[in-house]
């Protein structure tokens, strides 16, 4: 079964309508589906958490505007640069791109994606293993990718999370914390 996704539906002033010019856009969203808006305090980065596969290539074919990588370094309370960084991307290429509410490239398009993802990652291991309350996976996040990790060699997992295999090796190290085993 094949899954298409829309563009963004956008809600200017009680008006629905595809505009491109948005510094706020909605995720996409399955044609069909009910909409996926979000409030101002709700990052869109958040959609990205529960999609399966298909419909991740689905979404990052579509395109992944370049704002959502500030809406993910507010919610990790980490400077754009700093995430940046650890994708191994250049800033003023994403600042242009944000400025004029543009996508980001499908490589810099699925490290976002995942970067939203390992947060559903943690704040799923958590609800699972621990008490949920009051706990923030995206500051989680972002201070274990900025700590030198044992099983790691002593790196920092942040290091990692520049090429495919790194955004692999920092998934299966989180999941091996929740486990219990060498992490």
């Amino acid at each position: 079964m094949d899954t298409e996704f829309t563009r963004p539906t956008l809600v200017v002033k009680g008006r629905k309508t595809t505009e491109k010019k948005n510094k706020h856009p909605v995720p996409y969203r399955k044609e069909g589906a009910q909409s996926q808006t979000h409030s101002k305090d709700e990052p869109s980065f958040l959609y990205y958490m529960d999609l399966d596969s298909q419909e991740v290539i689905q979404v990052l074919r579509s395109g992944v505007r370049a704002g959502v990588l500030d809406e993910l370094g507010h919610a990790m309370d980490v400077p754009r640069v700093q995430l940046l960084a650890w994708m191994d991307v250049p800033e003023t290429t994403i600042k242009r791109k944000i400025g004029e509410d543009k996508f980001l490239s499908k490589p810099v398009g699925e490290q976002a994606v995942f970067i939203a993802r390992l947060i559903g990652q943690v704040q799923q291991m958590v609800e699972e293993s621990g008490e949920p309350e009051n706990f923030d996976a995206a500051k989680w996040l972002a201070q274990w990718l900025s700590v030198p990790n044992p099983s790691l060699g002593g790196i920092e997992p942040g290091k990692y999370m520049d090429t495919a295999q790194g955004r692999m090796l920092v998934s299966d190290t989180l999941a091996r914390l929740q486990s219990g085993a060498y992490a």
